[in-house]
């Protein structure tokens, strides 16, 4: 009997693929100048064959002096009783530990066992951000409740570096900050020479987005902190001499000593755009994010799309409407950007592509796998299309683009695969 070609837990309801586009300038100096856009591919490695037990998400990466680091929080060690028994922290949440491993840059991984920065955490303390200390390590940051004072259960964000050889040289992490008040988050960190700044949302009546000043060993520089920004989700970079902090769609460039030079932010976009990334090339600071809103049609959309702003070093927006690096059907969320080789930038982001209701059914030789996939209808709605692929008994996926029926259709069947032959019908 042929075996069934075995497929990921999830993806029934939702396919995310992580793409990958170039971005490059045809004329650095110039206001107008054009992005030219590669086209997008699908990232490798996706396909490791040796999934660690339990749940393990909130990635975050990091380039070294000769190996990149990775950090992530991790449930394995916290199970107990079934495989898919995550231990209890307490009657709200579960255990995880804060861990990390480094990665060559063939991809090969470094340390089969992760590495324990912090034991008994909660998805609060996933990683926020991981960077290099210009002196070999890595600076892992992250956020925790801290002991209680008076009736507050105040949080704060922790540090802790990671050697090149993989030594956690800060165990359990150390508090570079103590919000004294639970309403923080959002932390984000990056380095300029022999400083850095720890950017956060102070959460009240509204969002402020705050600045701290840390010296070349992670302590205070000066008081503070103090508002950069109003906002959400901040983010913070460097070009090595001062930062650029953007939040929902505002930007700033700080100084040296930590203060804000465009007061009140400079627009980087017509409206809220999300969860921003950005880095510095050379030239340009890129922003990237993902919107509903299209600013060429002053429209907005059913789904989100990727798009990346320039903003120049004396702090001009090059792109207010920004500049599309992926549209179309399903969201398109959680961009990031890095600089590319000789300027520009390269963007990666996740795609979700729902697709539901899958049916297989076996013709001798293959497999046919069938599904419902979402698209736009218009830009309020979706409708969904037939779409199929053949699957060698190997596994192997004979159609690399899916055979399409495009037309508003109901789910198929159930029974995917015909019945067995029946003997003729009795006569009574």
């Amino acid at each position: 009997m042929q075996r069934l070609p075995r497929f990921r837990r999830g993806a029934v309801f939702a396919l995310f693929a992580l793409l990958l586009s170039s971005l490059l300038l045809t004329n650095f100096f110039s206001a107008g100048a054009q992005v030219v856009l590669s086209e997008p591919q699908i990232l490798p490695g996706d396909l490791g064959s040796l999934a660690a037990a339990g749940v393990q998400e909130r990635p975050q990466l990091s380039t070294g002096a000769d190996s990149y680091l990775a950090v992530w929080v991790d449930s394995r060690t916290a199970l107990s009783g079934t495989l898919f028994t995550k231990r209890p922290r307490d009657p709200y949440s579960h255990t995880y530990d804060l861990v990390a491993a480094r990665v060559s840059p063939a991809g090969a991984l470094l340390d089969q066992a992760p590495i324990m920065i912090r034991a008994d955490v909660s998805i609060d303390s996933a990683p926020r951000a991981v960077i290099e200390d210009g002196a070999g390590n890595w600076v892992v940051a992250f956020e925790s409740f801290l002991p209680q004072e008076g009736t507050s259960i105040p949080r704060g964000t922790l540090v802790a570096r990671v050697s090149n050889d993989g030594t956690v040289l800060d165990p359990g992490g150390r508090l570079v900050y103590n919000h004294h008040s639970q309403y923080m988050g959002d932390s984000d960190i990056a380095r300029a020479g022999d400083r850095y700044l720890l950017t956060f949302i102070d959460i009240g009546q509204t969002y402020r987005v705050m600045g701290l000043l840390l010296d070349a060993n992670l302590n205070q520089l000066r008081n503070g902190p103090e508002q950069l920004l109003s906002g959400t989700k901040p983010r913070v970079a460097s070009n090595g001499e001062s930062w650029y902090v953007v939040s929902t769609g505002n930007g700033t460039r700080v100084s040296r000593d930590g203060d804000p030079v465009d007061l009140g932010g400079i627009n980087i976009y017509p409206v809220s755009a999300s969860d921003p990334s950005l880095c510095w090339d050379g030239q340009y600071w890129f922003v990237a994010f993902n919107t509903r809103y299209d600013a060429a049609t002053r429209t907005y959309l059913n789904d989100d799309d990727i798009y990346v702003s320039r903003v120049s070093a004396a702090g001009a927006v090059i792109d207010p409407a920004g500049r599309p690096v992926k549209q179309g059907g399903g969201n398109q969320i959680s961009a990031t950007v890095a600089p590319g080789l000789g300027g520009g930038a390269q963007v990666a982001w996740q795609e979700q592509h729902e697709q539901i209701n899958p049916r297989v059914g076996w013709n001798g030789q293959n497999w046919l796998v069938s599904w419902l996939t979402k698209r736009p209808r218009d830009p309020y709605s979706h409708t969904y299309d037939l779409v199929a692929a053949r699957v060698s008994p190997a596994g192997a996926l004979l159609d690399q683009a899916p055979i399409r029926r495009p037309r508003r259709v109901v789910r198929p069947s159930a029974r995917s695969c015909p019945p067995p032959a029946q003997s003729p019908a009795r006569r009574s």
